[in-house]
C-alpha cells in the first residue's frame, strides 16, 4: 500500500487547521492522518474517492484520539460509523469552499458537484 504523499499530508493539515478533527487540540509534526475507510476496504462511491490517500478520505487526529478510534467500546460502533461519513461530507465541504451547514441540508448538490469535477 502507497504511503499518504508530502503534498496530501500538507493539505490534510491545512483543512483540518493543525488541529484534531475530534478534540480540537493543536497539532504540529506530531499529529496522526487517519483513513475514513481503511486502506483495504470497500471506499464509499456516493464520496468520489478514488483511492484509500484521497483527501476526503483522510482526517487528522492527535495520537490519543487515533488510539480511541481503533480500539472503540463495541456500544459506540454506530456512533463512530455516522461521525466518519459527517467526517467525509465535511471534507467536500472544505474541498468546494461550501458551509459546511449547507453541506448536510443540499447532499444533492454535493453529488452533482462531484459528478462535473
Amino acid at each position: 500500500m502507497k504511503s499518504i504523499d508530502k503534498e496530501t499530508r500538507d493539505y490534510v493539515y491545512r483543512r483540518d487547521q493543525k488541529k484534531c478533527r475530534i478534540c480540537g487540540t493543536p497539532l504540529h509534526e506530531y499529529g496522526h492522518i487517519h483513513h475514513l475507510y481503511h486502506r483495504n476496504g470497500i471506499l464509499p462511491v456516493w464520496a468520489g474517492i478514488e483511492h484509500s490517500n484521497h483527501p476526503r478520505n483522510l482526517v487528522l487526529l492527535c495520537p490519543l484520539c487515533h488510539q480511541k478510534l481503533h480500539t472503540p467500546p463495541a456500544k459506540y460502533a454506530a456512533y463512530w460509523a455516522e461521525w466518519r461519513e459527517k467526517a467525509i461530507l465535511v471534507n467536500i465541504a472544505s474541498e468546494y469552499e461550501i458551509p459546511v451547514e449547507e453541506i448536510f441540508k443540499h447532499r444533492e448538490a454535493i453529488n452533482e458537484a462531484i459528478q462535473k469535477k
